[in-house]
């Protein structure tokens, strides 16, 4: 049993690693620095709300569940910073791992290889990835209900999976409320390919996602 569900992962695991030792050697020289940006600075302000609600309220722009966790790791940590760093480092590794699994199923692995290749080496997801913003985060929320509409389309999702994907979905939304958006999209095409909802009420509801 255990065996089987190591060599089921086993590529999977290759794959983390490979993505891991490309990405941080782009950004070795960078990760963790001394003086952070201006935007980053901002971010930690709320260490230095000594109520909790005040720092939710006031500490952060639409992110409530990131300020508090900012909150709570000051008050353990001298480094708070940091250990927000590790987890937007793992959420960028999360966001190129699900990319990879996405154009590897749809098409081949030539192409995911491609496609991964140029999704590290963008300055713009290297950028944020090192930042204390939100952005990763929505980055990451976005492909990963991408993967979850795919494994729809390939009748693997299960019951089970379907509550995963809600509750993950409902914490990443309180880490930034931008990624609602891809949320109720995901749920709306589900929910037309199922022929709960007609194609007018489908296009209906992405009307009100223009402003966004």
């Amino acid at each position: 049993m255990i065996t089987e569900k190591i060599y089921k992962y086993k590529n999977s695991f290759y794959t983390i690693l490979f993505i891991s030792l490309i990405y941080i050697s782009k950004v070795y020289k960078v990760i963790f620095p001394v003086n952070y940006q201006q935007d980053d600075v901002s971010e930690l302000r709320v260490v230095f709300y000594n109520d909790l609600f005040c720092a939710v309220r006031y500490g952060g722009d639409n992110h409530p569940l990131l300020t508090l966790f900012l909150w709570l790791l000051s008050k353990f940590t001298l480094n708070s910073e940091y250990v927000l760093s590790s987890v937007i480092v793992i959420a960028t590794i999360s966001s190129f791992f699900l990319m990879f699994k996405i154009l590897n199923d749809h098409f081949s692995f030539n192409i995911a290889i491609f496609g991964l290749i140029i999704f590290i080496f963008s300055p713009i997801v290297l950028t944020y990835s090192l930042s204390l913003k939100q952005y990763i985060f929505e980055l990451f929320a976005s492909v990963y209900s991408m993967r979850f509409l795919q494994m729809f389309f390939y009748k693997k999702i299960t019951n089970y999976q379907y509550s995963i994907y809600i509750l993950f979905s409902t914490i990443l939304v309180l880490v930034s409320f931008v990624n609602l958006l891809p949320f109720i999209m995901t749920i709306l095409f589900i929910l037309y390919f199922e022929k709960k909802i007609k194609v007018n009420q489908l296009l209906i509801s992405l009307i009100f996602f223009i402003p966004f």
